[in-house]
């Protein structure tokens, strides 16, 4: 699956979480505001669609190369300096995304065995599992974007 097939289905998963996120949201207001009554679970599940939509959501902007960055001063640099930047600034986000991801997994482990007392069969092993899978994407994605900077460096195209 080329790189560009897989960022379409990680926006389709993490569209698919934020609309559900909103939809449980709106459902809650509604039964709490108009009818006076709770929906039990609704905050849990709202938060763990939130995660996911957030950290896949975050994958995609990183294949896309569409985080905020400010380059008004690199991009003036000649080609191999450029490169050199470039390659600087993604050395840096792969040692931040490694943290990441040692984080998220020992997360995972640490909430793994604990479930919602509003939702029974739901772990919040897989509220924290979001950090690890989101930050493992951005990492995949980061070290391929890299090349780009490495032939810049090296051949100054």
């Amino acid at each position: 699956m080329r790189r560009h097939s897989v960022t379409r289905v990680l926006e389709e998963v993490a569209t698919i979480c934020f609309t559900g996120m909103l939809f449980v949201v709106v459902v809650q207001v509604f039964l709490r505001a108009v009818l006076q009554i709770g929906l039990m679970g609704s905050l849990t599940i709202a938060i763990l669609l939130f995660q996911w939509s957030t950290m896949l959501g975050a994958a995609v902007a990183s294949a896309r190369g569409a985080h905020i960055t400010v380059d008004f001063l690199v991009h003036r640099l000649p080609s191999r300096a450029l490169g050199g930047a470039l390659l600087g600034a993604s050395l840096v986000q792969v040692l931040f995304l490694v943290s990441l991801l040692t984080g998220g997994v020992a997360l995972v482990r640490v909430t793994w065995d604990s479930f919602s007392q509003a939702v029974s069969w739901m772990r919040f092993g897989y509220q924290s599992l979001a950090i690890p899978v989101g930050a493992g994407l951005m990492l995949g994605f980061t070290i391929a974007g890299a090349s780009r900077a490495w032939r810049l460096l090296v051949r100054g195209t």
